[in-house]
């Protein structure tokens, strides 16, 4: 049994000249307050027709009129279907314009399906002042600096009201419809998607990812994993002691030198996409105990020059254009 829209508690204003519809929910707004804040809607009720009013004389001589509502006008006023949106979303919109205060950029607690809607609808209708606050919030969580990046990410720390991993995909998707000005964050967040256990991406969240952005991560994953190894055999195919170094000449330490040392450790660090498993001072600290500290800072230096050059190509492993542009994904 289809059910009919109710009209929303709050949205639903006694001098608003349009409605706006959903499946579930209908919103009496005003004209002129959305055309000031969304070109989109400013262009869709340009293109709406007023409901048809005839006046007449009835006995009497007293006049009155008949409003003829059809299948684009609701009680006498104008209706404009949100096509595809969700009641719940557009209620987050539409209160995001009316109301100052309702979402703060500032606000981690703020749910996580009311930043997607706002990610998503800011984006569709082209409400720039709600959409840009959306990106400056995400890109505090996903900045473009790894140093920052790293500073913020705890995986089971909340956000949004969830543990931080569980807001991954659903901003992920929130994304595809949203191509503009996204290259603030969404190659970070795409970067934290890509730690996640490759099963667990196929069993639970292609099914619901679209095409472009699935295809997107999972090629990056595997751009990734390549120059992380690049990066390690490179630079560990290069740490011979320095000249001078007083564990040059020890047989002690050829295995722990001069050969890929400790393989266990060795084949973890090979298998990891996450760029904070190799930092410098890490893989000195485990594989490299026996050398000099200049020997140790040296080839730490190393490793954090080419681990900031693989955050540098974040944007490109992912398919996009780089931190200061992005493809747009069909």
């Amino acid at each position: 049994m289809n059910v009919l829209p109710q009209k929303h508690d709050h949205l639903w204003f006694g001098d608003g000249n349009v409605v706006l519809a959903t499946n579930a929910l209908l919103f009496r707004v005003h004209k002129g307050v959305l055309s000031l804040h969304s070109t989109v809607l400013s262009d869709m009720f340009a293109l709406i027709q007023e409901p048809v009013v005839e006046q007449h004389l009835s006995q009497g001589d007293s006049s009155s009129m008949d409003i003829f509502d059809s299948v684009d006008s609701y009680e006498g006023l104008p209706l404009v279907m949100m096509a595809g949106d969700k009641g719940d979303d557009v209620a987050h919109l539409l209160r995001a314009i009316y109301e100052r205060g309702y979402y703060d950029r500032e606000d981690d607690t703020t749910p996580l399906d009311m930043i997607t809607a706002l990610l998503s609808l800011s984006a569709k209708y082209d409400v720039a002042t709600v959409r840009r606050d959306v990106v400056r919030h995400l890109s505090r969580h996903f900045p473009s600096d790894l140093a920052a990046f790293e500073s913020t990410t705890f995986v089971n720390s909340p956000l949004f009201g969830k543990p931080r991993i569980e807001c991954y995909f659903p901003l992920l998707c929130a994304c595809v419809t949203s191509q503009v000005d996204l290259q603030a964050f969404l190659p970070a967040l795409l970067y934290a998607c890509s730690a996640i256990p490759i099963n667990k991406i196929i069993e639970e969240q292609l099914p619901i990812l679209p095409m472009p952005m699935a295809q997107a991560l999972l090629l990056g994953e595997r751009y990734l994993d390549y120059h992380i190894r690049s990066n390690l055999s490179t630079t560990l195919d290069m740490t011979s002691p320095r000249s001078g170094c007083p564990f040059a000449a020890s047989i002690s330490v050829c295995d722990t030198t001069r050969r890929m040392p400790q393989t266990h450790a060795m084949t973890r660090l090979f298998c990891s996409t996450e760029l904070a498993d190799i930092k410098g001072e890490h893989v000195v600290d485990v594989f490299f105990e026996k050398r000099c500290e200049r020997c140790r800072h040296n080839i730490a230096a190393v490793l954090e020059t080419r681990r900031n050059r693989i955050w540098e190509k974040m944007p490109t492993l992912f398919g996009l254009d780089g931190w200061g542009g992005m493809n747009e994904m069909k």
